[in-house]
């Protein structure tokens, strides 16, 4: 990450907190990728943490930033009239999927998806769980899905944002089952396409999803595979709220609201 620094004595720094997981969660961390974010907070004027359950996180450690702290939530990058295209490499004979997002490792718990998805008999199920991004499946993953007989039932593919649209919109449910995380993008690109979230029961998702995501205890196999068997009975966000507050959480986690928070930010740091 360098070194913090300014170009001259009068330079405002500002600094973005995305998340404290190498710190609260060091043993899924091999060396802490963050090694400098200390020095850096503590030299910037203006701290944007990504949500509020960052920022409390790292005033645990560090109260005298609490003036310095503002919180801004992330946006989802698509929206309703995003452009989406079929992934060439997608196989459904039928089946329905759910959809998973980005890295499987450390922190992110994707491998208690593969156990619980094992469980709930998804060819009975008529299912299928797709990973998309992240990288191909590593040699341990690769065991994993043989040894629990899902070698059929589970793909991980690559692909653009517009692919990657495709899939939320078709999905029959997007899982986020991370153990920490400092936002989860998923839950409100989820969100902006109307599709039912299952996601962790962390402080986070509680913040950004509260009001329309299904949680389960990330450690607990059984609430997994007991809410894989029920997918049907899942409601999508504009049923779990009304019209209107659907319309307005979305505009919520829209782009510009966002730039404006951040605009309103650096003009209280100018001088006047």
């Amino acid at each position: 990450m360098g070194r913090p620094y300014r170009k001259n004595s009068k330079a405002i720094l500002v600094s973005t907190l995305h998340d404290m997981n190498p710190e609260k969660y060091p043993r899924y961390f091999r060396k802490n990728p963050h090694l400098n974010k200390r020095e850096w907070l503590s030299e910037s004027d203006l701290i944007v943490s990504v949500s509020k359950a960052s920022a409390e996180d790292l005033l645990e450690t560090m109260p005298q930033l609490s003036t310095r702290l503002k919180v801004i939530h992330l946006h989802s990058r698509f929206n309703s009239h995003s452009d989406k295209k079929k992934p060439g490499v997608f196989y459904l004979d039928g089946r329905e999927y759910l959809l998973y997002i980005g890295s499987r490792t450390g922190c992110k718990n994707a491998s208690i998806l593969l156990e619980a998805f094992a469980k709930c008999s998804p060819k009975r199920n008529n299912l299928k769980l797709i990973f998309a991004g992240g990288g191909s499946f590593v040699k341990e993953e690769k065991k994993l899905i043989n040894a629990l007989g899902l070698s059929t039932h589970v793909q991980q593919m690559n692909v653009s944002d517009e692919e990657l649209w495709y899939l939320y919109t078709y999905a029959k449910a997007v899982v986020v089952p991370s153990i920490g995380e400092g936002f989860s993008l998923p839950l409100v690109e989820a969100l902006s396409a109307d599709v039912p979230v299952i996601c962790s029961k962390i402080s986070v998702h509680w913040e950004v999803a509260g009001l329309y995501g299904e949680f389960v205890d990330p450690r607990n196999i059984q609430e997994w595979v007991d809410i894989f068997n029920s997918l049907d009975k899942l409601a999508k966000p504009s049923h779990k709220l009304k019209s209107k507050e659907y319309r307005k959480l979305c505009e919520y986690y829209s782009i510009s609201r966002m730039a404006n928070q951040h605009i309103q930010e650096y003009i209280n740091l100018c001088p006047q």
